[in-house]
C-alpha cells in the first residue's frame, strides 16, 4: 500500500500457489519455469520495464528473470532470500559467520502463515495439500525451457536485498555482494525468514527500505 502512492504494483500469483486454479477449477501443478509466466504476464499487461522482486521464491523467480531477460528490470529486490555462492566453492568459505538461534517471532509468523495459506485455498476452492493428486488441474505443465547462466558482473540495475538476522543473510546475499556493480543489503534485526515479510510483523524499516530504494530509481519522466 505505501509503495502504490508513487508505483503502480502488482503481486501475482504463481501457478500452484495462492488462488490459481487452471480451466476445470483444480489447483494448477506448478512449472519449472515461473520467470516464463511473470514475462508471459509483464507481456501482457505490456509493460516493457518494471522494479521486478519477490519473498523468498519470488526471490530466486526474480533471479531467473535477470538471467533470462535482464533489459526488463529497472531495479531487483530480494526479500528473505538472494544469490548464493556455489556449493563447495572458494568463495562459499569466505562467506561470514551467521546470527546463532531463533528469532522471537518465528513460531508466530509460521502460525499466520498457515492460516493465511488455508485462508487462500479456501477462497480458490482447491485443496490446499499440493500433494493431493485428485485436486490438481489436467492443464498441462509446461516443457522446461534451459535459461542461460546468471552473470552478476553484467547486471548494471540496482539490486536490493533484505533479509531478517536469523534468516541467514550473508549466505544469501554474498555473492550479490561480492559481485553485482550496484547492490546494497539490509538486514532486519531479530527476525527470522516469514517474520520478515508477514503482515502484522513485517517491521517498518522492510517497508520503508523498499519504498525508498524504489521510489529513488523510479525513471525520471
Amino acid at each position: 500500500a505505501n509503495l502504490a502512492k508513487t508505483n503502480k504494483v502488482y503481486a501475482i500469483d504463481m501457478r500452484g500457489h495462492g488462488q490459481t486454479v487452471g480451466p476445470d477449477g483444480k489447483r494448477q501443478q506448478r512449472t519449472p519455469n515461473m520467470d516464463l509466466d511473470v514475462l508471459a504476464f509483464m507481456d501482457a499487461m505490456r509493460i516493457q520495464k518494471a522494479h521486478i522482486g519477490g519473498f523468498s521464491m519470488g526471490g530466486a523467480i526474480t533471479s531467473q528473470l535477470m538471467a533470462r531477460a535482464p533489459e526488463r528490470f529497472i531495479t531487483a529486490h530480494f526479500g528473505g532470500s538472494g544469490v548464493r555462492e556455489a556449493e563447495g566453492s572458494e568463495f562459499a568459505k569466505m562467506v561470514p559467520p551467521e546470527p546463532q538461534g531463533t528469532a522471537p517471532l518465528d513460531a508466530k509468523a509460521r502460525e499466520l502463515y498457515e492460516a493465511r495459506q488455508k485462508e487462500q485455498a479456501a477462497q480458490a476452492g482447491v485443496s490446499n495439500n499440493p500433494d493431493d493428486k485428485a485436486n490438481l488441474s489436467s492443464q498441462p505443465v509446461p516443457a522446461a525451457v534451459p535459461r542461460p547462466a546468471l552473470d552478476l558482473t553484467k547486471i548494471n540495475f540496482p539490486i536490493l536485498a533484505v533479509v531478517g538476522e536469523f534468516d541467514q543473510p550473508y549466505a544469501r546475499t554474498h555473492r550479490l555482494w561480492r559481485e553485482a556493480p550496484n547492490f546494497q543489503r539490509v538486514i532486519l534485526k531479530n527476525r527470522g525468514h516469514l517474520s520478515s515479510y508477514m503482515a502484522g510483523l513485517a517491521p517498518e524499516v522492510y517497508r520503508d527500505a523498499l519504498t525508498n530504494f524504489i521510489v529513488s530509481n523510479n525513471p525520471k519522466k
